[in-house]
């Protein structure tokens, strides 16, 4: 393999693992290496999965290092386990298990290299950052093997790697159905139309990662220097609001998406009892939100336009959820559902 043009380390505690100095860090050792803004959000995006699936199945001592090489860098972070890393099944009850699917997503390859200390999990991404395309599909891939899927890893001796899997190409455009499928007797599926489907896909998995944060918040609750409100806030995003995380969770289903407009129809099985619950983690995706523009967290915060979107979702599930209201198209121009 071609030797590193430049590298970065640094080392990390288990307080210190996911906290807004390590994300400085990577932000400003990008720009070092010459990363473009498209590069730096993916490696931060990468890193971020990474640091939190050590830090949830693995023991220290932590240590994240970048490697440029020409045209790609490689992040790598390092535990104290020899346990593989292994993509789980989705399971819409749980907030976390999604971290190898974002990273198998948007990483060109992956792989996990065994030390008689613990493991080194990697990741390697283009230095110009992905194409426009392929920045849509990186949430949870939809029901029905539909896109997201990616190659299994093979395993040769101690090293496992894991080339990322293309979508599968899709019709330009898809008819509508006439009516909607029939549905589980304990969910109620909602339908979102006419979304802008990239902005639509990336506010669901930011908002999935906001609740791997919350769940990682609430394992170190009682660490010394944790602001009370942000645990208050975690403690609430966890387990105050199941029916509600359950949603947010739930594997998205794509109906149709016109490639000229860049609008799709989603649907999503959720919860009858979310109806109760829906406006509160609305307020709580906020909050959390606010928390990540401060710096203080990992997570990268959702833009004012993808704060909208969610609240209009919110609105709509309701509507759906509480009146048996037909959907309504959401208007990009106003952020309003039509009439």
């Amino acid at each position: 393999m071609q030797a590193p043009e430049r590298v970065a380390e640094r080392e990390l505690t288990a307080g210190s693992v996911l906290t807004a100095g390590t994300r400085r860090w990577l932000a400003e050792t990008a720009a070092c290496f010459g990363l473009g803004e498209a590069a730096s959000d993916d490696l931060a995006l990468v890193a971020g999965e990474l640091l939190a699936n050590a830090f949830l199945h693995a023991s220290g001592p932590y240590r994240v290092s970048l490697e440029l090489r020409s045209g790609s860098v490689r992040v790598s972070v390092r535990d104290g386990s020899r346990a593989l890393p292994v993509p789980k099944e989705l399971d819409p009850c749980s907030a976390t298990g999604r971290g190898l699917r974002v990273v198998r997503a948007v990483a060109a390859s992956w792989g996990t290299e065994l030390t008689a200390e613990g493991k080194t999990v990697w990741a390697d991404l283009p230095a110009t950052g992905r194409s426009e395309g392929a920045r849509a599909p990186w949430c949870a891939p939809g029901a029905g093997g539909g896109r997201g899927g990616a190659a299994k890893p093979a395993m040769s001796g101690g090293t496992e790697h894991c080339a990322a899997a293309p979508a599968p190409p899709r019709d330009a455009a898809v008819a509508r159905p006439p009516e909607r499928p029939q549905r589980a007797s304990r969910d109620h599926l909602v339908w979102y139309l006419g979304v802008p489907a990239g902005e639509f896909l990336a506010m669901r998995a930011g908002v999935e990662a906001m609740l791997r944060e919350a769940t990682l918040i609430s394992l170190r609750a009682t660490q010394p220097g944790l602001p009370e409100p942000l645990s208050e806030l975690a403690q609430r995003a966890t387990t105050g609001l199941p029916a509600a995380r359950m949603a947010a969770c739930a594997p998205l289903n794509e109906v149709a998406v016109d490639e000229e407009t860049g609008t799709g129809d989603f649907t999503v099985a959720v919860p009858k009892e979310a109806a109760d619950q829906l406006q509160g983690f609305d307020e709580v995706v906020r909050g959390f939100n606010e928390w990540c523009e401060s710096g203080y967290l990992l997570v990268a915060p959702l833009t004012p336009a993808l704060l909208e979107l969610h609240s209009w979702a919110t609105k709509e599930a309701l509507r759906q959820l509480r009146l048996g209201a037909e959907p309504r198209p959401f208007l990009p121009a106003t952020g309003r559902a039509g009439r």
